[in-house]
């Protein structure tokens, strides 16, 4: 690929053509008002462009991108780097060739459109992974990918990452893109879990209390007594503690890590996130006094 950056302007000049007609032609870069007489570019006079010639495969029709109307050579020197750039992230993909010919068309109706161009990290992570350059890649569709391709870990540890990413992440940040994912929205994400560990305890202890009504009512044989308390409180859940949540947070910095690896994202935003640093609590025994208060207010005495 070879680019360049030059001057031009509009203005036209009367030529007589072979056949005897007068036509107006513009002069672009040939218009001598564009440089001064000490040699120096003229600031008042014309503007600023780029053109570059994308390498295609063999066979493939010629492309070529350009752009005009920069009011400095700063500016359109910056643009022709940041095309090239996006360019180059081609030789990451299976077919380099084709690949940076939809990059070249992206980059085009940019320029066509007055846009902002694409990010060079949203092509990147969409080449790596493979992924169409018109989908927004999201947490949840890098979190499958990382997963599935995590082949230097245990099975034990690649079961528990399944089921962080499949019960709490992807429910709660799955649909968030990869390269937007901010600190605030994985603070609220532990938040919101850390919310659901209170309310599962509370519902725990509640229907705890209504089993010895149901119990009762069963010995007597009387059925609708026994399930009529249990229908009004929700069943039993197993609550992720502290070390649990940990381990969550673990399973996502993990993955952002080789994010970053990747070139994906520029920071990893799991490990900015507080979470509260509890020891797990010491094992009790339970002994019989222990069990009694336990069947009495369905308060756990410890672990």
């Amino acid at each position: 690929m070879a680019g360049s950056v030059f001057k031009r302007c509009g203005c036209k000049v009367t030529v007589d053509e072979p056949d005897g007609t007068r036509r107006r032609r513009p002069l672009g870069r040939r218009c001598p008002a564009l440089v001064r007489s000490d040699g120096s570019w003229d600031p008042h006079h014309g503007s600023w462009g780029l053109q570059l010639e994308v390498r295609v495969p063999a066979r493939a029709k010629r492309c070529q991108i350009r752009q005009f109307g920069h009011p400095t050579r700063a500016s359109a020197a910056q643009l022709l780097l940041s095309v090239e750039e996006l360019l180059g992230i081609a030789r990451h993909a299976d077919d380099p060739g084709a690949t940076r010919l939809e990059i070249a068309d992206m980059v085009r109706a940019s320029l066509l459109a007055r846009r902002t161009l694409p990010e060079a990290h949203e092509i990147r992570a969409k080449v790596i992974l493979g992924q169409p350059f018109n989908q927004a890649l999201t947490l949840e569709t890098f979190l499958h990918e990382w997963i599935t391709g995590k082949k230097d870990i245990k099975p034990g540890t690649s079961h528990s990452y399944r089921q962080h990413i499949d019960r709490y992440l992807i429910p709660l940040l799955g649909h968030h893109r990869l390269d937007r994912l901010r600190v605030a929205h994985v603070q609220a994400a532990f938040d919101q879990i850390a919310e659901q560990t209170e309310a599962t305890a509370q519902h725990n202890t509640a229907r705890h209390l209504t089993l010895p009504a149901a119990e009762r009512a069963r010995h007597g044989h009387d059925a609708p007594a026994a399930c009529a308390p249990l229908k009004d409180t929700p069943a039993f859940r197993h609550p992720p503690g502290h070390a649990t949540i940990q381990r969550i947070r673990a399973t996502l910095r993990s993955a952002l890590t080789d994010a970053c690896k990747q070139q994906l994202i520029g920071v990893n935003v799991a490990k900015l996130v507080n979470l509260p640093s509890e020891r797990r609590p010491r094992p009790k025994m339970w002994n019989e006094t222990r069990v009694t208060a336990w069947r009495a207010s369905g308060q756990v005495p410890g672990p």
